[in-house]
């Protein structure tokens, strides 16, 4: 097994984080300083969705899910609306070999 870097998973974490609040922001709370944390408790559920399928797709449709189940947003939006950012997120990943 391929050893891994723990500080490369807690960077990405934050980077994806930043993402997050700035790219995603379906609550639009980028601007509020309070609002910096907001999304913090998702990084590592999209994080994980993201090294487990390496997929655009799936990190977005996991996007949409949190937004529709865990914020109770009711919008049109569609998943296919979330790729930009899903693919933000998947260039932030620590190679394949490094990640548990």
């Amino acid at each position: 097994m391929a050893d891994i870097d723990i500080d490369k998973i807690a960077q990405a974490h934050r980077q994806i984080g930043r993402v997050l609040l700035h790219d995603w922001d379906p609550i639009g709370v980028a601007r509020v300083p309070e609002g910096r944390n907001e999304y913090d408790g998702y990084v590592r559920g999209v994080y994980d969705v993201a090294a487990e399928t390496r997929s655009a797709q799936a990190v977005a449709q996991h996007l949409l899910k949190v937004e529709r189940e865990h914020m109770a947003l009711r919008g049109c939006r569609r998943w296919k609306s979330l790729l930009p950012v899903a693919e933000r997120i998947l260039e932030l990943m620590p190679e394949a070999n490094q990640v548990p």
